[in-house]
């Protein structure tokens, strides 16, 4: 098989799974007992996950999690052939290596997109022309972009802290946006795509996010 992002795609397909798995379970656990549920509940939704989980780490990736897969745009399966990948779904597998969600990937694409074009305008008009690793982006910039998503309002900006405290982009002031481009060069590729992706994408998104990812 092809690889993914420095996975093959069995691989990737089962990180996949697991991650859907785990956000499935995620979800039940709230839907049982609530933000403070019965301690029971809790036990019993995580022992169901590790069940799972474990499961899925010896590669047993069931045809519902093929399906639910396949409708989320994480992978294409044509009848008769072999699985493979989706750019959303090999994003998606990158974003899990960061600890981080899908949708906090695509807010640090934009930052990353945005602050790029911005240190290149300051180059243009430097007199050295040296190049600038460093570039504060406003926080409506990065807002204005994910206006129209299915995403609860304030996504964004938790979104930010939580890439704040994985350590992918430095701390800031409020209403403030710091992107260091030079943490992120190990995924600036991806990054880039996943900026292009973000500003010609309007249906996939809707799939993806309301499929938890």
């Amino acid at each position: 098989m092809p690889r993914t992002g420095g996975y093959d795609a069995a691989s990737a397909i089962r990180r996949l799974s697991r991650y859907s798995r785990s956000t499935k379970a995620t979800k039940l656990g709230l839907i049982q007992g609530g933000g403070a549920g019965r301690g029971e509940d809790r036990r019993i939704v995580h022992t169901h996950a590790g069940q799972r989980s474990r499961r899925t780490r010896v590669g047993k990736v069931g045809p519902d999690d093929m399906r639910r897969m396949t409708r989320s745009g994480l992978i294409s399966h044509p009848e008769g052939g072999q699985p493979t990948v989706t750019p959303v779904g090999r994003w998606s597998v990158t974003a899990s290596g960061l600890g981080i969600s899908f949708f906090e990937m695509c807010v640090l694409a934009k930052v990353y997109g945005v602050a790029r074009s911005m240190a290149g305008a300051v180059n243009r008009g430097a007199a050295d022309g040296g190049p600038a690793h460093t570039a504060t982006v406003p926080l409506r910039t990065v807002q204005y972009f994910f206006e129209d998503w299915p995403v609860y309002p304030g996504r964004v900006h938790h979104s930010l802290s939580r890439l704040r405290s994985r350590g992918l982009i430095p701390r800031s002031r409020p209403k403030r946006v710091v992107c260091d481009m030079s943490r992120l060069d190990a995924i600036r590729g991806e990054l880039s795509e996943i900026n292009r992706w973000v500003d010609d994408t309007g249906e996939e998104i809707r799939r993806v996010l309301l499929h938890g990812y």
